[in-house]
């Protein structure tokens, strides 16, 4: 993987969008370019990909790129339609399973905007 990164523009991108630093100076041209194909489902729970740091990553430091961006109020990161914390020693990482008395009406307006999205 790493020779691929390093020889292949795509792999530059992708590295310049990932870890903890990211390369704004290559990412936000490109997602400029595709930011209309794009869409971004940030979870306001989230505490691996919190929802700031997946704005600026997807929309720019100046919001420019086009990038849509729909916040949910869900559960955990691995997990956002099942368990609302850690703590829960019920917890499970079954895709499978929703826990639909809390995370129902999320679950189907996340079905909607991911399907009104594929429909452009």
């Amino acid at each position: 993987m790493q020779r691929w990164f390093q020889s292949h523009g795509e792999g530059n991108w992708i590295r310049a969008l990932s870890g903890l630093r990211a390369d704004s100076t290559l990412t936000e041209p490109r997602l400029r370019q595709i930011g209309a194909r794009l869409f971004g489902i940030a979870n306001t729970n989230d505490h691996v990909a919190p929802v700031g740091s997946m704005l600026n990553s997807l929309q720019g430091l100046r919001r420019d790129t086009g990038i849509r961006v729909v916040e949910f109020d869900l559960g955990l990161h691995e997990s956002p339609f099942v368990c609302e914390d850690y703590g829960k020693s019920s917890r499970r990482l079954v895709a499978g399973v929703l826990d639909e008395a809390r995370y129902g009406e999320a679950f189907d307006q996340f079905v909607q905007v991911s399907a009104a999205h594929f429909q452009q």
